[in-house]
């Protein structure tokens, strides 16, 4: 494939990959000087191929990348608005503080990383989209949002064992007779973030704990306790913070979108191992290619 050829191809790909006109720059012409070294002009047709031999790789594999997940949205009866993308590049632009970009502007910082508006447009469509995909069967009664509370032995020994269970048992005797969640909770950690979070872990499935507490689930009500369980992490008590067949507005949403978290990256090789992608043109840096 000729470079002319090229250039149409990926003018009419940008174009169907639903960038919008005021995130994308018309390329220059061949003969439009676009610098000056020592007065000697540089004009575009000196940049254009090398481009294509540095930069053309990068800019096919995002626009097949957004198509792949554009058609299995489509598929699905998912999308996401330009307004949607918008709103997300904004969020992703606040995160880029001065201690982030070493005090540079955020958009000279993303340059500098090798994004442009319409690229960053373009991976943050295609992320939303995928996210689409990944939380398409959410069933909100499948989920719980618990807080915790750790007893971790001191060893691998069985007198530690005993002795961190014992600890438990007395902490969830504390809460059963009154005591508050956050004065137990200090008793068992001194862990500065674990206490202002209030050992909150957030949504999780029912299915991902222990089958010991799954069967306890059925008998607690919301702000309930399990009894001490052992699992990986140590002894542990769960609070049950609330129920997902419960959850409205943003906690419902919280729970979706921690359900399409844990889906993406399953979704995402379904969605490659399931497209035919014929790349028709391949750098491979030799002249007249």
């Amino acid at each position: 494939m000729n470079l002319p050829a090229l250039l149409v191809f990926v003018s009419f790909a940008i174009q169907n990959a639903d960038i919008p006109a005021k995130y994308q720059v018309k390329a220059p012409s061949r003969d439009t000087p676009i610098a000056k070294v020592d007065g000697v002009v540089v004009k575009a047709s000196e940049v254009e191929d090398l481009l294509w031999e540095w930069r053309g790789r990068e800019a096919l594999a995002d626009i097949i990348s957004y198509k792949m997940i554009k058609a299995a949205a489509d598929k699905a009866k998912v999308s996401v608005t330009d307004e949607d993308v918008d709103n997300a590049m904004a969020e992703q632009m606040t995160q880029l503080t001065p201690n982030v970009t070493g005090g540079k502007k955020p958009e000279d910082y993303l340059l500098d990383q090798g994004f442009t508006k319409s690229r960053l447009f373009l991976r943050v469509k295609t992320d939303l989209l995928l996210n689409q995909l990944a939380a398409v069967g959410f069933k909100a009664d499948e989920y719980v949002k618990i807080s915790t509370i750790i007893v971790k032995p001191d060893s691998i020994s069985s007198s530690s064992l005993t002795a961190a269970i014992r600890k438990a048992d007395l902490f969830y005797e504390k809460l059963t007779k009154g005591d508050s969640w956050e004065s137990v909770l200090a008793l068992s950690t001194t862990d500065e973030r674990t206490l202002k979070a209030k050992g909150i872990v957030g949504w999780r499935r029912m299915d991902a704990f222990p089958k010991e507490v799954r069967d306890l689930f059925p008998t607690l009500k919301t702000g309930g306790y399990t009894k001490p369980v052992q699992t990986q992490n140590g002894i542990q008590i769960f609070k049950i913070d609330m129920w997902g067949k419960d959850a409205t507005g943003d906690d419902r949403e919280e729970a979706r979108e921690i359900h399409a978290q844990s889906n993406k990256s399953q979704i995402l090789q379904k969605i490659r191992d399931e497209v035919k992608v014929e790349r028709l043109w391949q750098n491979s840096g030799a002249s007249g290619s």
